[in-house]
């Protein structure tokens, strides 16, 4: 779960987009176009009550630039919530066992910190000891993932590798649509968040825990 606090984020995939060569069929096309607010994780499935975020007009849903941010939100969102669940882990004292390598060496020797040392509590100082051939393993895997064996270019369709089948019943799959994309997006906030205390130095523990009031006491309850 080390990892998991080290987020870099990988390109999306672009999704071509359908066109045809003659104007009437554009006309018919126009209509069947599905509205931005019926997309998943938009309109009454995002933010109720709130309008939506459309600074880039995108049109719709088969808008080949709303299909290339999705795409990057998705991903983006999964590592975030990667990212925070692996925070989460360290913080409950759930580590891997051993000791990282000091040196990319072969065999693995294990003369590095602990995994118990590393990120716990959640600040720069704790990643410290990672060395550049470490990071190096971190974000090779993670390009491996994302661009060979789950690679993803298309927001609606499920990523190659995944063997699990999406479900039958449209209305079940958006809904598991709008959570993961809704997930993701809370994820994204916390995550910058732990990052902003991490550089910050002010709040150590996970997340929020024994904060001080304004005047140096602790919150009650939260010691």
């Amino acid at each position: 779960m080390k990892f998991a606090a080290a987020i870099a984020v990988f390109g999306a995939a672009s999704a071509d987009a359908f066109t045809l060569s003659t104007s009437t069929p554009k006309v018919a096309r126009s209509s069947m176009k599905m509205s931005i607010e019926d997309a998943p994780g938009a309109g009454k499935y995002g933010l109720p009550g709130f309008p939506t975020f459309n600074p880039f007009n995108l049109e719709g849903e088969d808008d080949p630039k709303f299909k290339e941010y999705r795409l990057k939100e998705l991903k983006n969102g999964r590592l975030a919530m990667l990212g925070v669940s692996g925070a989460a882990f360290n913080a409950a004292g759930i580590h891997l066992p051993g000791n990282i390598n000091a040196n990319f060496d072969l065999p693995f020797k294990g003369d590095g910190p602990s995994f118990a040392d590393i990120g716990t509590p959640f600040s720069l100082d704790t990643f410290g000891p990672i060395p550049v051939t470490g990071w190096a393993q971190v974000f090779l895997f993670m390009a491996l993932m994302d661009q060979f064996f789950y690679k993803q270019e298309d927001a609606d369709e499920c990523a190659q590798g995944i063997t699990y089948g999406k479900p039958e019943d449209p209305e079940e799959y958006k809904d598991l649509r709008n959570k993961e994309l809704n997930n993701g997006r809370v994820a994204m906030v916390a995550f910058l968040a732990l990052l902003t205390h991490a550089a910050t130095g002010k709040f150590a523990n996970w997340p929020y825990h024994g904060v001080p009031l304004a005047d140096g006491t602790p919150i009650p309850g939260w010691g």
